[in-house]
């Protein structure tokens, strides 16, 4: 996954093959569509620019957050229960 805001920001924020969502969460979740669309259109345009990025980012996809929502912990849950080892189970972290 590739992404950059625009206008302020030139070249890439981040790169991370093998991504298949990426959620913004918390208070700059909040800026709703005034935030991730010009993301999407940014990861659009490097998509369609280069062969590289689009193999690297696949499907990905940028996704927000309630803004009430705590990524944090819910994420850090996540990773304990996988360290651990136990079976993944639908519904895991959701509310």
């Amino acid at each position: 996954m590739i992404a950059t805001c625009e206008p302020g920001l030139k070249g890439p924020l981040a790169l991370a093959p093998g991504v298949e969502r990426v959620f913004i969460g918390g208070g700059m979740a909040a800026a709703g569509p005034a935030l991730l669309d010009p993301i999407r259109l940014r990861i659009a345009r490097e998509r369609a620019a280069s062969p590289i990025v689009q193999a690297a980012s696949g499907d990905a996809t940028v996704e927000l957050l309630s803004p009430t929502e705590a990524p944090g912990a819910r994420g850090a849950a996540a990773i304990a229960h996988h360290r651990i080892g136990l079976p993944e189970r639908e519904g895991v972290g959701e509310r």
